[in-house]
């Protein structure tokens, strides 16, 4: 994917106008890619293997107008790091709650 002769620096990619959008639908403004790296893609399997229902990364957009006119917005994507990284949590002990105190019994007979 290139970008008008920009350099790319890391995950990177671009969202244009929806030139197929029909007014009154519910299709999205704006289309296009994100070119991930290898690096970034393993991450997210970490955080699919972590445990998480999701993998989440961190995106960034700025507008631009191409040598055309067209606008666009350039898009750069990087992980969101968790605070242990690399680490999974450790196992928390299970709480049990504290046994009542057993009723004190009183074996004299009172006669």
């Amino acid at each position: 994917m290139a970008y008008q002769n920009e350099q790319r620096k890391g995950p990177s990619g671009g969202l244009w106008a929806n030139k197929d959008k029909v007014d009154g639908s519910n299709q999205p403004d704006r289309t296009g890619k994100v070119e991930l790296t290898r690096e970034l893609v393993k991450e997210l399997v970490d955080q699919l293997n972590d445990g998480n229902e999701y993998a989440v990364i961190r995106l960034a957009g700025w507008d631009q107008v191409s040598g055309s006119g067209s606008q666009w917005t350039n898009v750069k994507a990087s992980s969101i790091n968790p605070p242990n990284k690399g680490q999974r949590p450790a196992p928390q002990p299970i709480r049990q709650a504290p046994t009542p105190p057993e009723p004190e019994v009183n074996d004299k007979i009172p006669f």
